[in-house]
């Protein structure tokens, strides 16, 4: 699944330092995009498992690092959803717009 487009702005601060040799690692900031609702959803969720949205980011950069993949799966679309969004971007086959629910239920119901 694709994560919903962005509308506000959250900062990721990632604090963690391993020790290499004696010295800690350098740490960044880094900025995520997410909706007002997922990132509150994300809150809670994490919070029910005591964790923090900046450590639940933390293990999935983690994780994607240490199996050199994005751990979950990712589909691609099918041939039927690619040549819908084909057609969309080329207003092919669209439906006619409708002034009422009215004419959309008469169309449908064709």
């Amino acid at each position: 699944d694709v994560i919903a487009l962005a509308i506000s702005k959250i900062i990721v601060y990632i604090e963690e330092k391993q020790s290499r040799g004696g010295q800690a690692m350098k740490t960044v900031n880094v900025t995520l995009r997410v909706d007002k609702e997922l990132k509150e959803q994300a809150d809670a969720l994490f919070e029910d498992m005591g964790l923090s949205l900046n450590t639940a980011c933390r293990m999935f950069l983690k994780r994607a690092v240490q199996e050199q993949r994005i751990p979950f799966e990712v589909r691609r679309p099918d041939r039927k959803t690619l040549k819908a969004i084909s057609d969309a971007e080329k207003e092919k086959d669209l439906s006619p717009a409708f002034d009422s629910v009215d004419e959309l239920m008469e169309d449908l119901e064709k």
